[in-house]
């Protein structure tokens, strides 16, 4: 027997997804080509939330952004979170004049003006008390009658006052009213000042007057003709075009101002109510729609670009009621607000609905219970299918009509958990205990495939949870408790896939969840159980199963997709959404909770037209962006069962629209009309408290939300600050964050608290920042500000601590007085021991200098001088030779002369920088390849790194290059045969340049340190130094970096190495404009020949290689000075057989070994000095005969 279809032609239903799918742009239905109404939804807010009494007649939103309700119980204003209510109390003559308000006005100064039916008052926001205005029929300045309809305000400032007998001009200078027109019954409802022409239009009965404030009278508008048959005028609205819309007893009428011209328009008044409960108001949306009350609890809206009406209905549910729309409202963030008599207030939040949600309540099973959406499926003719737990349901988008299909109508159970609908158009059913079911919708067949225990080709078990089509008419299967199941619908024949405990390559659990191909056609199966991601080798017929992450954690798949850039997402049963490389074969990557995600059970994962992935969970959806990863959350409902999402229950439809099935239901939406509600929170700071102290209130000047500063005692120093968010879209999902400057030093994240509290503040000056995010996270920027400043206690005064501190610096002069006193003499002394030390040291140091200075310039001039004897005896050849030492030794002269020239420049400020823009990188490689063939010479490892190879700087080449000449020269001197010179040049994070020259010589002891740059210091000055030098070198190097704005450094380690390290600035901000040149300046090419100076002068011990000439006596010559040992070679070759020594040690071994007939050695020698080498030979016995000559330039005798 077949089972029944069901047909159902639900009005609710079929009205909300038609508009639903119009919105969404599926094929609409309507004949006019008109802009959409958006479908209301209200929600109320009566007594239950807060409100005296269920009539509201007037709703105003103030320039801070509170709400204010006028009743007929009182007055109430709302921040979202509760309502105060201010009521008339007999007692207090502060309070409101009478419980019924007509009507809520602000002026252009911020006061608030309230029309009740027994008078007119003001409000005042400090005190939270009200100046009352009522009618004396003995005083003709008072307001004309007390039943007080509508306020407005003219150009001068002066309110308006329409009442039910007259028009008043109030003047709040005076406090006086004059009347301006009186009749009785005349109801004043309708006041507006026109933004264009400036006029003050006034609807009395069924006329617009209008107001001459010069005159202060009331006159006609012949070009505007009203039908006194249109009846009572009730509220004028301007639209942003200039047009006044005109609300009456019998229509809506259009005014255009500049054309005087107007246009009616009629619309059904059926529901309308008396006229003595019947006020409309009207407004115009941020769309340009006009809305306007009726009757029986509806709303009219009017399209003006297509002329055409719309009526809502408040409470859709209900047929009749007597409820009348009063007011109507659109606040900063355009929620509107409905005011009704009886019914309570209504908000319709329309930023809220993004989200769209249906519920299938006359189709409910018959146990009552959820009616569950477990799959959705639209197929290639648009049908959108869903599957239930009372059966198969579609819906036909053109016809507009629900169909419900069940299987199983004698059963209890009709649950369909999974859909496929074939090329064919049979359509393939999951069921819960039915197994798989064959329907063919054309004939209404059903074919069932369940478990036979007794047959291995039957399915394995009848629940049936995933369907997935395959190649060759294949469907895998996924079951509940029998694993997973291949079909072939040509034989019928079941192939079963279950777990083996002895076969590893087998389904890793019975419970199958989601089946999903990927782009590369391979089979992937989630299971429960800890290895839940199992792939199918389809040429092996095996599993291999993934899901171990380590010993604890393990994967339960509940869903499996791939986006479009071939990401493959695997939804996790507890922890969240896995990213699995299908090439590593691992988890890479993880997004739960803690990351943002609204739940770690993920149902469902779907990709919009945008790339974003949309998971379903068990509490809420989340939309992730992969690419930036963030994560967004929609909570669609309060409800708990209506945010809880369905396994695999989602589907992208043609249009793009989202669909995700629910524990009642779905919900519907398009991605594109998702979007953060831009307007945030107006903020305002509610009130200042003392903790602890409930009682003491703070005295201060003014409105707290609109105060700038607070001055508080000393005492007063434990706050409390309150605060709030107006913006009522979801108000509790508004955050919060806020500082105390001068205490604080970030930021602090409140949450949804709207409260702060701060202990034992010191005395001083703070600023309370309060700032707020709406439900989508968009902040108020600017925030809210209060100056807090909180004075010190006498005792704690400045003109207190100035006592204190005069009368301590007192007795502390007197104690220092007397120390003073005391020690003057004892430091008097000390003070002459240490300028005699330092007048002993400067003297030693001059000495030193000198010294040195002299026996550098003796050695070159001496050298210059002999081979110029020579030159007048000599051949040609000697002669070049000879030459060759003049020039060199005149060089040095000179280089020795410009350093003490450059030294005496900089101290007087006379060396002047030369700075150009060039390439340090290239300028230093330059400098160190000159150094070569000394490198080689030496066997030294001369390297240049550099982070790049351009490095623009500005520099003076000149002095920049005697800098590096120096630094190498020393680094050459003191690295031995072997070493290792390295120049490293950087670019550091300051905007500077880094230049490290470091060798592998002897090093420098730590205490020389702080002294090497001293001018005429030297770190060897005694007579066995072992290389030569002034102490000039560093000092000038020092003086020329700090020329360039620039510094040097230096590091040691004893006996290993040395590194010298300068910062140079980059740019040209540092340097005068005198500074910098264009041109380059020319390198003074004498400095470059210094090099051949530091040219090793050891000489290396040679076997016996002499002349055999027993004729000629043997001379042994030790000098440190290579140059001053081939003088005297040249000098003494045709005399004496001429043996070398470079040092004193060198020199000893030496005439121990050849005994040689005469030495000739220097004083000032490294290792051993001339005096020890004397020494020791003459208290050796085989050495002790031979003469022995020394030479100094230290003394004219030797």
């Amino acid at each position: 027997m077949l089972p029944a279809v069901k047909y159902y032609t639900l009005y609710f239903i079929v009205l909300f997804i038609a508009v639903l799918l119009f919105n969404i742009s599926l094929p609409a239905q309507s004949k006019h080509k008109t802009k959409n109404w958006p479908e209301p939804v209200f929600e109320p807010l009566t007594v239950a939330d807060g409100l005296p009494e269920n009539s509201v007649r007037c709703i105003l939103q103030d320039h801070l952004g509170y709400m204010w309700f006028g009743t007929q119980n009182g007055l109430v204003k709302y921040d979202g979170y509760s309502m105060k209510v201010y009521q008339p109390d007999p007692d207090n003559s502060l309070s409101i004049s009478y419980r019924q308000i007509h009507t809520i006005y602000e002026d252009n100064s911020g006061n608030l003006w309230i029309g009740t039916q027994h008078g007119l008052n003001r409000f005042d926001r400090v005190t939270e008390t009200f100046k009352s205005y009522l009618h004396n029929p003995h005083n003709t300045t008072s307001i004309s009658s007390n039943f007080v309809l509508t306020i407005n305000e003219d150009k001068e400032g002066k309110l308006i006052i329409g009442t039910d007998k007259s028009l008043d001009l109030f003047n709040r200078q005076t406090g006086s009213f004059k009347r301006i027109y009186a009749e009785d019954s005349i109801y004043v409802r309708a006041l507006l000042e026109d933004t264009l022409t400036g006029n003050l239009y006034v609807g009395i009965k069924n006329k617009i007057m209008i107001f001459d404030p010069e005159k202060v009278i009331l006159k006609k508008n012949d070009d505007f003709k009203m039908n006194s048959e249109l009846g009572y005028i009730n509220s004028f609205v301007q639209s942003d075009d200039g047009s006044i819309w005109i609300r009456h007893t019998k229509g809506l009428s259009k005014f255009n101002p500049v054309q005087n011209s107007i246009q009616l328009h009629h619309f059904d008044f059926s529901d309308s109510d008396n006229i003595e409960y019947n006020f409309p108001q009207l407004i115009e949306d941020s769309n340009g729609f006009i809305w306007s009350g009726l009757g029986n609890n509806c709303l009219i809206s009017f399209d003006p670009k297509n002329e055409q009406f719309k009526k809502f209905k408040l409470t859709p549910n209900e047929e009749l009621t007597l409820s009348t729309v009063s007011s109507i409202y659109q606040d900063h963030s355009e929620i509107i607000w409905v005011g009704t008599f009886w019914r309570g207030l209504y908000k319709w939040d329309r930023k809220k609905q993004k989200f769209n949600r249906l519920s299938f309540d006359p189709i409910k099973p018959a146990d009552g219970k959820f009616n569950r959406v477990n799959s959705i499926i639209e197929d290639s003719e648009g049908i959108i299918w869903f599957g239930t737990d009372n059966g198969l349901s579609s819906y036909h988008r053109e016809a507009g009509i629900f169909r419900n299909y069940q299987y199983n109508i004698r059963g209890k159970s009709n649950t369909v958990t999974d859909i496929y609908k074939d090329e064919l158009g049979i359509l393939w059913l999951g069921t819960l205990t039915k197994g798989l079911v064959k329907m063919d919708p054309a004939s209404n067949t059903y074919s069932f495939y369940t478990n036979d225990q007794n047959d291995s080709t039957s399915i394995s078990d009848d629940y049936v949870r995933f369907i997935l089509p395959d190649k060759n008419e294949v469907l895998w299967i996924g079951t509940w408790a029998g694993g997973l199941n291949k079909f072939d619908k040509k034989t019928g024949i079941f192939t079963r896939y279950i777990p083996d405990k002895n076969n590893p390559r087998s389904l890793s659990n019975q419970k199958v969840s989601s089946i999903f191909r990927d782009r590369n056609g391979t089979l992937w199966i989630g299971t429960d159980g800890p290895k839940g991601l199992n792939r199918y080798d389809k040429a092996k017929d095996s599993f291999t199963a993934f899901g171990y992450l380590d010993r604890i954690n393990s994967v339960n798949v509940n869903t499996i997709y791939e986006d479009n850039n071939g990401n493959f997402w695997v939804g996790s049963y507890a922890n969240g959404i896995y990213l699995f490389d299908r090439n590593s074969e691992e988890f890479v990557y993880n997004i739960n909770q803690r990351d943002g995600l609204t739940h770690n059970t993920v149902r469902s994962i779907i990709e919009d037209d945008s790339g974003n992935l949309w998971i379903s969970t068990n509490n809420g959806l989340s939309r992730f962006n992969s690419q930036i990863r963030t994560i967004k959350n929609y909570f669609t409902s309060k409800i708990f069962e209506e945010n809880y999402y369905l396994k695999n229950s989602a589907c992208k439809t043609s249009t793009g629209a989202m669909l995700f099935g629910t524990y009642d239901g779905f919900i519907m939406f398009h991605p594109d009309s998702i979007k953060d509600d831009p307007v945030p929170p107006q903020v305002v700071i509610s009130n200042v408290s003392l903790l602890n102290r409930p009682d003491e209130k703070l005295e201060y000047d003014g409105f707290i939300s609109e105060l700038k500063e607070l001055n508080l005692s000393y005492n007063e120093n434990d706050l409390r600050f309150d605060f709030v968010g107006l913006h009522f879209g979801e108000p509790e999902k508004n955050q919060y964050k806020y500082m105390l400057e001068n205490f604080d030093n970030e930021w602090i994240d409140a949450g949804t608290q709207r409260n702060a509290t701060y202990t034992n503040l010191d005395a001083g000056e703070y600023v309370f920042r309060i700032t707020a995010c709406n439900r989508d996270g968009v902040w108020n920027e600017e925030g809210a500000s209060l100056n807090i400043i909180i004075p010190p206690p006498f005792w704690a005064t400045w003109w207190a601590y100035s006592f204190y501190v005069l009368f301590v610096l007192g007795v502390l002069y007197n104690i220092r007085k007397y120390e003073l006193s005391r020690t003057h003499l004892k430091n008097q002394h000390k003070l002459d021991e240490v300028k005699l030390k330092e007048s002993e040291e400067t003297d030693r140091m001059k000495s030193r200098f000198f010294a040195n200075i002299s026996h550098e310039f003796r050695t070159p001039l001496t050298l210059i001088l002999g081979p110029v004897e020579k030159i007048l005896a000599r051949s040609d050849d000697e002669i070049q030779k000879q030459a060759n030492f003049v020039k060199r030794n005149a060089t040095r002269l000179l280089v020795l002369i410009n350093q003490l020239l450059d030294l005496s420049k900089l101290e007087a400020g006379k060396l002047e920088l030369k700075a150009s823009k060039n390439n340090i990188v290239s300028f230093i490689k330059g400098i160190t390849m000159s150094f070569e063939s000394v490198a080689e010479r030496k066997d030294i490892t001369l390297k240049v790194i550099a982070a790049r190879e351009q490095i623009e700087l500005y520099f003076d080449k000149d002095k920049m290059t005697k800098v590096m000449m120096n630094l190498l020269m020393n680094a050459f001197k003191f690295t031995k045969d072997g070493g290792q010179i390295t120049v490293i040049i950087n670019e550091n994070d300051d905007n500077s340049v880094r230049i490290n020259v470091s060798d592998t010589g002897q090093g420098i002891a730590k205490e020389e340190l702080p002294k090497l740059f001293d001018r005429f210091y030297q770190v060897d000055s005694s007579q066995t130094r072992e290389h030569e030098g002034t102490g000039i070198g560093l000092a000038l190097t020092k003086e020329l970096v700090e020329l360039h704005k620039g510094s040097i450094s230096v590091d040691s380690k004893f006996g290993e190495w040395t590194e010298f390290t300068i910062e140079l600035p980059t740019g040209r901000r540092h340097l005068k404009d005198e500074e910098i040149v264009e041109a380059e300046e020319p390198i003074k090419e004498e400095i470059l020949l210094e090099k051949e100076e530091i040219v090793t002068s050891t000489v290396e011990e040679v076997e016996e290689n002499r002349i055999s000439d027993e004729d000629k006596n043997i001379l042994l010559v030790v000098e440190d000075n290579t140059e001053v040992r081939e003088y005297i070679k040249e000098s003494l070759k045709d005399d004496f057989q001429i043996e070398e020594a470079s040092n004193g040690e060198q020199g000893v071994r030496k005439a121990e070994r050849i005994i040689p007939d005469l030495i000739v050695s220097d004083v000032m020698m490294p290792k051993m000095d001339g005096n020890e080498l004397t020494r020791n030979l003459k208290n050796d016995e085989k050495t002790s005969h031979i003469p022995i000559i020394l030479l100094t330039a230290k003394s004219e005798q030797t």
